[in-house]
């Protein structure tokens, strides 16, 4: 760890979040929404004497570059700023997020909309943690919404991955499944299997028995990276109609650079090449969250 860096982060730090942040804004009905979301250091990282380069203030992210000056001693900070739609930094919490994001949306699903959430980042990042956390929330929510109503509706779930180029699906054994275009031009995935849930709980036996069968990997920042693109989908239809509303969750593969890859054989490097061509409790703090799921050691 270099000291004289970490000094100008801690200040830099100190600055930003000396000012308040913006409220986070309702996603209404926004076409496309992007957020990000970030994670403290892992017990690993900070071991290993890495800094946390990184601020993040609604609804801006800073990077703290560490540079040198051209005469070769000199220290100073680069800051990149990105905004996006909102941030969420790593005191939050996985309930804050999804009432930012999926949450207004289930209304919607329900009138028949479709709504896509796609997680994306690096291998280590929290997509997964976080990902498994919208489920369970999307679960309790369209079940509770669904008692407001005098309907009644059913509940079908689809789970299967996309690896190497091939999907494969995640409650039928793992099946290969085929893909073709229908005659309207619409895809369609032959042999895709759906599960009618009746319960929140049958809706979450089936969404961990998908999880727990996906492909990981072992690499140098994640013991159990996602090396494929899963995507669960929760197909609502009212009774009586063919019309239905649909719950899409991608969790893309982990996203890797070269240097981090380093444990990895030929064919895992081949495999993420391929990956990223084939898709272009409330009480507890967010830290205490990160920590429980384990990717916080």
């Amino acid at each position: 760890m270099d000291k004289d860096y970490e000094k100008m982060i801690r200040n830099k730090k100190a600055d930003i979040y000396s000012y308040e942040p913006e409220p986070h804004y309702d996603i209404d009905n926004s076409k496309i929404f992007v957020v990000v979301r970030k994670r403290p250091l892992s017990r690993k990282e900070i071991s290993n004497g890495e800094i946390d380069c990184i601020s993040c203030l609604n609804p801006k992210v800073t990077v703290h570059e560490c540079k040198i000056k051209i005469d070769g001693i000199t220290k100073y900070l680069e800051d990149h700023e990105f905004y996006f739609d909102n941030t969420f930094n790593e005191n939050e919490t996985t309930e804050e997020i999804y009432d930012y994001t999926i949450g207004p949306m289930i209304n919607l699903v329900l009138k028949k909309g479709i709504v896509t959430c796609f997680a994306y980042g690096q291998t280590g990042s929290g997509k997964t943690y976080t990902m498994k956390g919208i489920e369970n929330l999307a679960i309790e929510s369209l079940f509770q919404e669904i008692k407001k109503t005098n309907k009644k509706f059913e509940f079908y779930i689809s789970f299967f991955e996309i690896y190497g180029g091939r999907l494969y699906d995640l409650l039928n054994n793992k099946n290969k499944l085929q893909v073709f275009d229908d005659s309207k031009g619409v895809t369609q995935i032959f042999g895709l299997q759906e599960y009618l849930a009746e319960t929140p709980e049958d809706m979450r036996l089936i969404i961990d028995k998908a999880n727990s069968v996906r492909t990981t990997h072992n690499t140098v920042t994640n013991e159990t990276s996602s090396i494929s693109h899963a995507i669960c989908s929760i197909i609502i239809k009212e009774k009586g109609s063919k019309d239905f509303g649909k719950l899409s969750l991608v969790d893309l593969a982990g996203s890797e650079r070269a240097q981090e890859t380093q444990s990895n054989n030929r064919t895992r490097r081949a495999d993420g090449a391929a990956f990223h061509q084939d898709w272009g409790s409330t009480e507890r703090t967010g830290w205490q969250a990160w920590q429980d799921s384990g990717i916080i050691e």
